[in-house]
């Protein structure tokens, strides 16, 4: 029981469970320590009823019926966990309803509730196919804190010195199935976690356990050179450096949380990302070995749905750090900021949907002394490459441009990081399907 598994939220697409008992017996002889994600479409589900208690709407209580729904297969009504849990929901759900806003630890207390039901599912399930050394831990009840200053965002050094208590009581001969939606605050208040903190939790107990390796099982065969479902002829990636991996998930975090790749990266930990569908395929893997193939260009990343926010003033250093400090505060997605030289504007790039929310921040907080104004571009796309090959590679530059401008694409912003191992530039989003295969034939083969 020396290494941590991650089960995505991919990994159980359409509650086939059968995936994943065939993994706990075939791949891991039932034992080990099993670090659970909730499936998407059910973390949407009680996303969407608690948007409509917040707005007062009693159909909020229907979402939870329907969630129960999709647990028709086993009679988990009869579970007595199961029944309480399903209670607790109506019940924070309806006093949601009457006051139109919900606390963050009357949420925790839903999410542990959604997860207590699906664990125990999980459970039910193990045990009809003869599996009966189940046991269920949530997030909280393994040691992760979360800083309540810091939108619940995991405390690393506090969670992994806790952490390694619990793993001392555990069993190396049950499965350990563990919850990753909850964390407690210091004084003792379940909530929770922000989106990827399963990552973060399994990258925990791989540093508490001195973990050689950590295995993420998905529904996809390991990180691919552009997304599949773009680009049919993308490729498996067969092996990547840290540097490379951190690059890749601070671009597309829902991958993996790049939080939680700095810190196995720190502790030397090698990360497996696994397809659950073919479990003796090799997927990818990501050490810190140092890669250089024939293509100096490992992946193609893009970001579509985003904006570009200008802020413009006779100077705007000296107030780059409040802004930094307010959106780090406000909930805001931005992937990157550029200041032009003169310091006098200042670019960012977020998602489109936190538009209006980084607008009247800006125009309550900053708008006046020092910003005069700012002006918004819509509906754009951002392309990357990513590689350590790019490294001291000379026409790497112009190899990229050139494929974009034959296409007749305009390029908007250029973005470049000192590493060397990312370059990239923003288009209009009309134009990014036709970029991205351009970019993809010129650096992939």
């Amino acid at each position: 029981m020396r290494e941590v598994v991650k089960l995505s939220s991919s990994a159980f697409a359409g509650l086939n469970l059968e995936l994943s008992y065939n993994l706990l017996t075939k791949v891991y002889d039932k034992k080990g320590i099993f670090v659970v994600s909730l499936p998407s479409f059910l973390r949407t589900k009680i996303e969407r009823s608690l948007d409509l208690a917040k707005e007062g709407n009693s159909s909020a209580i229907d979402e939870i019926e329907n969630f129960m729904s999709s647990f028709q297969t086993l009679n988990l009504k009869s579970n007595k966990n199961v029944e309480n849990s399903l209670e607790e929901i109506k019940e924070i759900l309806g006093l949601a309803i009457k006051i139109k806003e919900i606390y963050p630890s009357l949420e925790g207390r839903v999410y542990l509730a959604v997860e207590t039901i699906f664990l125990e599912f999980l459970k039910e399930y193990f045990a009809m196919k003869g599996l009966n050394n189940v046991k269920t831990f949530h997030g909280h009840e393994v040691g992760i804190i979360s800083d309540t200053l810091a939108a619940n965002e995991i405390m690393i050094g506090p969670s992994t010195f806790k952490s390694k208590s619990f793993l001392e009581t555990l069993n190396e001969d049950d499965i350990n199935l563990i919850g990753s939606l909850t964390a407690s605050t210091a004084d003792n208040k379940i909530v929770k976690v922000q989106k990827g903190g399963s990552d973060i939790i399994a990258s925990i107990l791989s540093v508490s356990l001195d973990a050689k390796r950590l295995w993420v099982w998905t529904g996809v065969k390991g990180l691919m050179t552009a997304d599949p479902q773009v680009l049919q002829d993308a490729k498996k990636i067969e092996n990547l450096s840290y540097n490379e991996a951190i690059e890749i998930f601070s671009l597309n975090p829902t991958i993996f949380n790049p939080k939680a790749m700095d810190l196995i990266k720190a502790k030397g930990i090698e990360l497996f990302i696994k397809n659950i569908n073919e479990p003796y395929e090799n997927g990818t893997k990501i050490s810190g070995e140092r890669h250089i193939s024939s293509n100096i260009v490992k992946a193609v990343v893009h970001l579509e749905n985003l904006s570009i926010i200008t802020l413009i003033g006779s100077e705007l250093r000296p107030i780059l750090s409040n802004i930094l400090s307010a959106l780090s505060h406000s909930g805001v997605n931005f992937y990157t900021i550029i200041q032009s030289t003169s310091g006098s504007e200042v670019n960012l790039i977020v998602d489109k949907k936190d538009l209006n929310k980084l607008r009247n921040l800006i125009e309550i907080h900053f708008m006046g002394e020092k910003i005069q104004d700012y002006r918004i571009v819509n509906d754009v796309c951002a392309i990357s490459i990513i590689g350590e090959g790019m490294k001291g590679t000379p026409g790497v530059a112009s190899r990229l441009f050139g494929a974009v401008a034959r296409e007749g694409i305009n390029v908007i912003m250029i973005i470049q990081g000192s590493s060397e191992l990312n370059i990239g530039f923003v288009i209009n989003s009309s134009d990014c399907q036709k970029a991205l295969r351009a970019v993809h034939k010129e650096f992939i083969r």
